[in-house]
């Protein structure tokens, strides 16, 4: 006579615990904690996240594993790098004036796109000249 197990609690036959044969394995419903998890493992865009888990090759898996581990660890270092050095406030101020005396004469053109009345412009400089 096989040996039995205890099964948990079955929401589908509203009983307490099962007597299973010790040959049926058991079959957990996952937490949702671990629903979370693979929800997020394959609907996530952060780069690879979802590459490691949907990959079905153990290699290919191992690959996208290794590399990001390798890119995030990058990332961090790269990261606080920058913070450590935004926090010590290095400045280098280096100033250098030089003066070009051999520059050519620029040649300016002015067109006047309206026309000009000549009489306004003897107006302007009377009225100017009253003052």
């Amino acid at each position: 006579m096989a040996e039995t197990k205890v099964k948990p609690f079955n929401e589908n036959n509203n009983k307490r615990s099962t007597v299973v044969p010790e040959d049926e394995p058991i079959k957990r419903k996952p937490g949702k904690y671990q629903k979370l998890l693979k929800e997020f493992s394959q609907e996530s865009s952060a780069g690879g996240i979802n590459k490691i888990f949907s990959s079905k090759p153990i290699l290919i898996r191992s690959i996208w594993v290794l590399l990001c581990l390798v890119c995030y660890s990058a990332m961090i270092y790269l990261s606080f790098s920058a913070v450590k050095t935004y926090f010590t406030n290095p400045t280098s101020t280096f100033i250098d004036v030089s003066f070009e005396t051999d520059l050519p004469f620029p040649a300016i053109t002015i067109y006047i796109l309206e026309t000009v009345i000549e009489e306004a412009i003897v107006a302007g400089w009377e009225y100017s000249a009253k003052l």
